[in-house]
């Protein structure tokens, strides 16, 4: 659940993307060793995050979802970052841990906080070419639309 690749351009976290929503965190996260058998002790921290508007994918609005993030230790501002009441625009990709579902923020980044005013800002300074904002959520859906009819057309 780390950044196992990395992904450069708002383009391409969109096509890696098999859900990109918005919604909020309703709650506290749960933590858990990313390895089953607890080595290394890193731990997962999950969300309950119930999704308000789907802009690319098949995630039910209204649905709760768990997403998880892992913070690896030396790179914790590279990794998105979730918080209780907060309401994010989040790139994601569906995984398993022990066999439940849930979802991650692709390559570890992807997730924008949606402030008061409609706009979106980035939780985490990871080293790549994505805009650390984006002015409104209908900025976000002109970048998601085009990306998405090249998808089909694969």
């Amino acid at each position: 659940m780390s950044r196992a690749y990395t992904v450069e351009t708002l383009e391409e976290l969109i096509l890696r993307s098999d859900s990109v929503v918005v919604g909020r965190v309703d709650g506290p996260a749960s933590s858990e060793p990313a390895h089953d058998e607890g080595e290394g002790g890193l731990m997962v921290s999950t969300f309950p995050f119930t999704v308000t508007e789907n802009l690319e994918g098949k995630t039910p609005t209204d649905a709760t979802i768990d997403v998880s993030v892992l913070p690896v230790r030396g790179m914790e501002g590279q990794i998105a970052v979730l918080k209780p009441g907060k309401t994010y625009a989040a790139f994601l990709e569906k995984t398993s841990l022990r066999g439940e579902a849930r979802f991650i923020p692709v390559g570890g980044v992807g997730v924008y906080e949606v402030r008061a005013d409609g706009s979106l800002h980035r939780t985490e300074y990871a080293p790549d070419k994505f805009p650390r904002k984006i002015a409104s959520l209908g900025d976000l859906r002109q970048v998601i639309d085009p990306v998405s009819l090249l998808e089909s057309d694969t």
